[in-house]
């Protein structure tokens, strides 16, 4: 993806939603080509409303989810400093409706959360590999084995995916 212009995107789909399912496992591997950019790497919304996205600020991964009454999100970050550019990175959020979100890089909890409450949005928007759905934070770099699952994977099943394939995709 060239950080400007490309991007994927899929139909909305009731599985995609957390106020449908109860719980949502978003996954990915990238390869940022800079550490400079904010991206997301997975998102759900447009400019109209967002439900969450999988994203990277500088040297962070995390997981945002937005409220359905529009006054609130929760966002979860992993710890500073950890991730550069240039190499592959697995990154996993697991949510659940209003009781905690996790996040995950190369098969290890980098942050934890109990303290998310309230509902999260639903829209029809759809899902965006690379990109918001208003057109911003594009990724520069590289996507490959996305996943979204209506469920919570356990901490056995993520480290399993990233064992996997440890040498990237």
């Amino acid at each position: 993806f060239n950080g400007s212009t490309a991007y994927v995107s899929t139909a909305d789909a009731n599985r995609f939603s957390l106020t449908n399912t109860g719980a949502l496992t978003i996954e990915a591997w990238v390869k940022p080509s800079t550490t400079s950019d904010l991206f997301s790497i997975v998102s759900k919304g447009s400019g109209s409303g967002y439900e969450w996205r999988l994203h990277r600020t500088e040297d962070t991964f995390g997981i945002t989810i937005f409220s359905s009454s529009g006054a609130g999100r929760l966002s979860l970050d992993a710890p500073n400093g950890l991730f550069g550019a240039s190499a592959w990175y697995h990154v996993v959020a697991t949510v659940q409706n209003g009781v905690a979100a996790k996040v995950y890089v190369n098969g290890t909890l980098r942050a934890t959360t109990t303290t998310f409450s309230g509902t999260s949005s639903n829209t029809t928007s759809p899902v965006n590999i690379a990109r918001r759905g208003d057109g911003v934070e594009y990724l520069n770099g590289t996507v490959d084995e996305v996943a979204i699952y209506d469920k919570v994977l356990t901490d056995a099943q993520i480290l399993a995916h990233y064992n996997a394939a440890t040498a990237g995709p």
